[in-house]
């Protein structure tokens, strides 16, 4: 008798299993007549491209479909679907549309780790959040920054002539250095004090969703629960260890701010969420800093990383950088805003870096109505990944896209082309918010550094480099890029 209950048990398990599957392939069935258009690898249900997408972190994952279907092409994660592109056409109409702001499917296991941020926010709750924090990030308030990207570009120049580890590491420690500095107020001195090792925490946190970035967005919560029995408690910890240090943050600035608050015109970001205590809970405004930090850092490091490695590939594009920075500014002369303007072949090098080795190699978006693109209807509940490492080597839009060449970006040359096949800071309504602040951040890093350091690299091609990533692009190995002092 036990048996047979445990037999029927089990055949209404299988049953309601099949049902359900049989019910979410038939309820994407308009989605599928759509995919039906492009290249993909072969579909099974429930895994979905599973099988040959597995083992693959997300840069991998791209390039695996890129080499071998071409773009644009199809990538069933479980049963989500992904469009591919690199189309400046299509890209134009998918950051732009009303109905195409919320962030793809894949974004799930930043809102797992991250919960509901701007970053990862639907599209009704971003807009308002987004018009709050956009005042914060106004040009006047910006120029007050450039003081504190010098002073801590000064303490990186002494982490050069001492020796370090890990270029990335450096330069993300000067980001973070920063940002604190600015918008906390306190400099938590990560640069010199090396034994604060909350940004190799924050990279275990990236390289967890890295390598599981395939079976996470695949099967979603199931996967949840799986990581959770396996490594959920060492994750959970190593979270709220960084929480702890970031609320701690929070109540610092928010001691400060009452002791000498800041006038409206002026607040930073937190400064913003902490005098509308009303629209913030300590929690959400936690939660804000949390991904400011990491976005402040990784993606400005990582950057000023490409930058100097490619400049040291490039000697002759690096001396042209030094002549401009000692003309425009000199050899000694504290850097101030109005020196930032005048950098404009500077500019341009960072601009082309980006090109080449852009810090985040894919943005998502999910559809939430049909929507027309050229002679197609793109369904509602289909993702698109924006494949922007390859939108930037796609030689319909830049010849002989391999070249570093900053000339790329004279006026005349942008003119000509679509600001759609560029978008390191991703583009339309939604990009990124912080994109001057790391534009102001890097120019003041790179003039200070150039004019103190020569930089060279063994690499003669960015393949050397073999790049992975977590959410932002890295190399496998230690980066080869040296500075030696100028005498």
């Amino acid at each position: 008798m036990v048996l047979i209950k445990i037999l029927i048990g089990g055949c209404a398990s299988v049953v309601l299993i099949l049902t359900a599957v049989a019910w979410s392939l038939y309820r994407k069935r308009h989605i599928f007549e759509f995919a039906k258009n492009f290249n993909s690898f072969k579909f099974y249900p429930i895994l979905g491209n599973y099988l040959q997408l597995r083992h693959t972190d997300l840069y991998n994952m791209m390039r695996k479909a890129y080499n071998e279907l071409r773009l644009p092409c199809n990538l069933w994660l479980g049963h989500t679907y992904n469009l591919v592109t690199d189309d400046a056409d299509t890209i134009k109409v998918i950051l732009n549309h009303p109905d195409s702001l919320d962030k793809a499917s894949v974004y799930c296991l930043v809102k797992m780790l991250f919960e509901d941020c701007l970053l990862v926010q639907n599209a009704d709750a971003w807009r308002v959040r987004r018009k709050f924090f956009s005042k914060s990030f106004s040009q006047p308030i910006l120029n007050s920054y450039v003081h504190y990207f010098y002073s801590n570009s000064n303490v990186l120049l002494d982490v050069f002539r001492n020796g370090y580890d890990d270029l990335f590491n450096v330069f993300r420690r000067y980001s973070f250095d920063s940002f604190c500095e600015i918008i906390v107020g306190k400099n938590y001195n990560l640069q010199t004090e090396t034994s604060n090792k909350l940004l190799e925490e924050m990279d275990v946190i990236q390289k967890y969703m890295g390598d599981n970035f395939t079976i996470g967005s695949s099967f979603g919560y199931i996967f949840q629960l799986k990581e959770f029995v396996a490594n959920g408690w060492s994750v959970i910890l190593l979270l709220n260890k960084i929480k702890s240090f970031l609320s701690n943050m929070v109540d610092f600035r928010e001691t400060e701010l009452k002791k000498c608050p800041v006038i409206d015109s002026k607040l930073s970001f937190l400064d913003a969420m902490l005098t509308h205590s009303d629209l913030f809970l300590p929690s959400v405004t936690c939660k804000e800093l949390n991904i400011f930090v990491l976005a402040a850092t990784d993606t400005t490091g990582t950057a000023l990383t490409f930058t100097f490695t490619l400049l040291g590939m490039y000697p002759e594009i690096q001396e042209k950088v030094y002549e401009e920075v000692i003309t425009e500014i000199g050899r000694n002369t504290p850097i101030e805003t109005d020196h930032l303007p005048k950098l404009k072949f500077t500019e341009r090098v960072l601009l082309e870096s980006m090109r080449i080795l852009p810090p985040v190699p894919v943005v998502g978006r999910y559809i939430t109505k049909d929507i027309k693109v050229g002679d197609k209807i793109f369904p509602k509940g289909a993702n698109v990944f924006i494949y922007v490492l390859a939108l930037h080597h796609n030689s319909k839009y830049w010849p002989n896209p391999e070249k570093f060449d900053p000339d790329r970006f004279l006026p005349d040359e942008i003119a000509n082309r679509s600001p759609y096949c560029y978008i390191p800071f991703s583009g339309g309504p939604r990009n990124c918010i912080g994109k001057t602040y790391a534009m102001m951040s890097m120019k003041v890093a790179v003039a200070n550094v150039i004019r103190n350091f020569k930089i060279s690299s063994k690499y003669k091609s960015i393949d050397e480099m073999e790049m992975t990533s977590f959410i932002t692009m890295r190399t496998k190995h230690d980066i080869d890029c040296h500075f030696s002092p100028r005498t």
